[in-house]
């Protein structure tokens, strides 16, 4: 459901009117997930921004980079890093990954984060995306979690989080959270109606001014014209389509979600937590 939130506000040219301004230290749009998991979320948002890039020629567009973390756990962090991989194959001279995190794929960078810890690279600055599906489950951690996102946001940055049935620290985290930002629930109006349900959710918390570094922030930033649904990851321009020989469509990314990365059939189990998780709700959240 997150996923499809972000294509539609990128569809409306929403999606990055937080982007920081041409000529800042840091002239690059950031987004970070918080609980991963697969990383679905975070692989739609890096093709929606790879899209933007390549449909919309602009001068002055700058980089943008991913950061898809994970609990200090090496099952979901190496399921993470096959899917990120997967989705962005690196060249066929490209050295290895290091066998220890973080690792890089592309637009996208893996790395473990245990929520209220200190910020370590690749999570220090400030980002104008925090992003998260199915995080509230336990009210214990939900504090730790706000922690987290205090520390990454700046004054324009967007919060996002989506959950369906499992959301017991959402009471909690509302309450806390209401002291740095502005909570709203996302109407039904604005999701696609194919993802609403009674039990699915989708919250953002706005900065409340005074309480977070600010950040100068561009004009918004042309982009492609709406589409129905997701665009194709590579979309050749038509000159080097008539330079090129005719070749098979590449096979689409698959994301994986079985623990050990190796089979994309089985569900991956809960990731551990001193707490006992009660089960997530419908996919159809992330």
């Amino acid at each position: 459901m997150l996923s499809k939130f972000l294509e539609r506000e990128y569809q409306a040219g929403r999606l990055l009117e937080c982007a920081p301004e041409d000529g800042t230290d840091r002239a690059s749009f950031r987004a970070v997930e918080l609980g991963a998991g697969c990383g679905l979320v975070s692989l739609v948002l890096a093709r929606l921004l790879q899209h933007w890039q390549r449909a919309s020629p602009t001068e002055g567009k700058g980089p943008f980079d991913i950061v898809a973390t994970e609990a200090d756990n090496l099952r979901c962090l190496d399921t993470l890093s096959v899917n990120a991989r997967r989705c962005f194959p690196p060249a066929a001279d490209a050295p290895a990954p290091p066998t220890s995190y973080p690792r890089n794929f592309g637009p996208v960078t893996v790395t473990d984060h245990n929520w209220g810890a200190e910020l370590s690279p690749p999570l220090e600055g400030h980002f104008d995306y925090v992003i998260g599906a199915e995080i509230m489950y336990d009210p214990e951690t939900g504090l730790s979690l706000l922690a987290s996102i205090r520390r990454l946001c700046h004054s324009r940055s967007r919060v996002l989080m989506s959950y369906g049935r499992n959301r017991s620290a959402e009471q909690k985290f509302k309450e806390a959270a209401a002291a740095y930002f502005t909570v709203v629930d996302i109407s039904e109006q604005q999701l696609h109606p194919d993802f609403v349900h009674p039990v699915l959710h989708v919250l953002e918390l706005r900065p409340l001014p005074g309480k977070f570094p600010e950040i100068a922030v561009s004009p918004l930033v042309p982009l492609a014209p709406a589409t129905d649904a997701m665009p194709p990851p590579d979309v050749p321009a038509e000159e080097d389509k008539k330079k090129r020989p005719r070749e098979e469509e590449p096979e689409q990314p698959t994301v994986v979600s079985k623990s050990d990365g190796t089979d994309p059939s089985p569900a991956m189990g809960p990731k551990p937590t001193d707490k006992t998780r009660t089960p997530r709700a419908s996919k159809r959240s992330k």
